[in-house]
């Protein structure tokens, strides 16, 4: 017998001796430094009546001279276990056995990143509904900013690390939890130690530098580019100012069109590439709190949602660039930021923000926005 297969039985045997029945590996995690992760689906006794299924988090301790990935696995799943909130993954059991750790959660419908997958078209439509879209960036700045309260950062937010409890695409319902929190870092505010495994969608998420303050709402920006375009390899860490612009935007400095690809007008017709550039910031003091960014994405949402419905003293339908202008005010209002662009020189823009100042004098001529 192989030794992979040795190994297999030896899980489910020791699931089995605690009580969970047909236990089934779903699948391998990968190994990191000195722990395995497995995944495993098993029934537990709902009553006297009927089996419930649960999913098992095994990790596994590969060096038993080294425990501190162990415990951090350990200390994050207490914590977690300990949160109550609609959005954060529910752990119904830790249990430390030998050189085991068993996390068991209940079974959930998918993942995010599955759902994006089959909902992949040829449509320059968003690739996930815009209102699905919204549903779920707001349940997920929602989390964030209750984490924050718990001076908890995530960290490894990624499609495949939110779960999805409900969905009724004819109904317009998604209901997801954030999941998968070993990485976390939880206390004072720091520089996170870098332990980030780039084998995981993490590589593709993850900020170009680990500040604790803005980690999350980096992760933010690149989940909701995901929802919109559908394109799950763009790694935003690693493009410089004016690649960024250009992978967003489609313009270049001039504001000539470099490229207007699928997800370019994927990206146009969600009119949020303005909230993903907030995220997407080059240095993580100059991206909006998560609070903030929960605060805009409501308001946002207001504006697009009511485009049709909203009238001006002519019965006329305001135009989509009212609602966008109105979001890029409370961008403004907030961080202050958009107000000082208009006053600064090009030469001293950087390429964003010199693409928003001509946003603004198209839309506007040279009244600026705030007349």
């Amino acid at each position: 017998m192989l030794e992979s297969e040795t190994k297999e039985c030896k899980a489910t045997k020791l699931l089995k001796s605690l009580g969970y029945s047909s236990p089934k590996k779903l699948t391998d995690r990968g190994e990191r430094n000195t722990i395995k992760i497995t995944l495993f689906e098993a029934e537990i006794l709902k009553d006297l009546n009927s089996k419930e299924k649960v999913v098992i988090r095994m990790v596994e301790n590969l060096d038993p001279e080294v425990l501190a990935e162990f415990e951090k696995e350990y200390e994050a799943a207490k914590i977690v276990k300990d949160i109550n909130h609609p959005n954060i993954v529910k752990i119904n059991k830790v249990i430390p056995y030998e050189k085991y750790l068993i996390i068991e959660m209940p079974k959930y419908f998918s993942d995010l990143e599955q759902l994006v997958l089959q909902n992949e078209t040829a449509s320059e439509e968003t690739c996930l509904p815009t209102d699905l879209i919204f549903m779920v960036a707001y349940q997920l700045t929602n989390t964030l900013v209750f984490l924050e309260t718990k001076k908890i950062i995530h960290r490894d937010i990624s499609l495949a690390n939110l779960l999805v409890e409900e969905f009724d695409k004819e109904k317009g319902i998604l209901k997801i939890v954030l999941a998968d929190f070993e990485r976390m870092h939880s206390g004072p505010p720091k520089m996170c130690d870098g332990d980030i495994d780039l084998s995981s969608g993490g590589q593709v998420t993850s900020p170009p530098e680990l500040y604790s303050e803005t980690y999350d709402v980096w992760e933010l920006g690149a989940i909701i580019y995901q929802m919109i375009t559908g394109d799950l390899t763009t790694t935003f860490r690693l493009l410089q100012p004016h690649q960024l612009r250009i992978h967003l935007y489609g313009t270049d400095e001039e504001n000539q069109v470099v490229t207007d690809g699928l997800y370019q007008k994927r990206l146009r017709n969600s009119y949020m590439v303005p909230y993903l550039w907030s995220c997407f910031q080059n240095h993580a003091k100059r991206i909006p709190s998560v609070a903030i960014m929960e605060e805009i994405l409501a308001q946002f949402y207001f504006y697009v949602s009511n485009t049709k419905k909203i009238l001006t003293k002519e019965r006329k339908e305001k135009p989509k660039e009212f609602f966008v202008l109105n979001f890029f005010q409370h961008l403004a209002t907030n961080e202050d930021k958009f107000e000082e662009i208009l006053k600064m020189e090009s030469k001293d823009m950087n390429n964003t923000e010199l693409y928003i100042k001509n946003v603004f004098n198209t839309m506007f001529g040279n009244k600026g926005v705030f007349n």
